[in-house]
């Protein structure tokens, strides 16, 4: 577990983005937390960044904005 803090636009959401594109990659199972946005719009984010077809076992969305 991984807890990434900073001010807005020092590059925390694509830190977090390439983690779990580099892990997805290797087919290692992720849990997306998100606290700025809704799920959807985090994989958006991840497809825009190159994100293909994966297996849906292997990411898991976790939305915090609306909790």
């Amino acid at each position: 577990m991984i807890l990434i803090v900073g001010p807005p636009g020092s590059g925390e959401s694509t830190f977090c983005e390439q983690i779990v594109l580099q892990n997805l990659a290797i087919d290692r199972p992720v849990i997306y937390v998100t606290t700025e946005y809704d799920p959807s719009k985090a994989e958006a984010s991840l497809r825009e960044r190159g994100l293909g077809k994966i297996e849906p076992a292997l990411i898991s969305f976790v939305d915090a904005l609306a909790s």
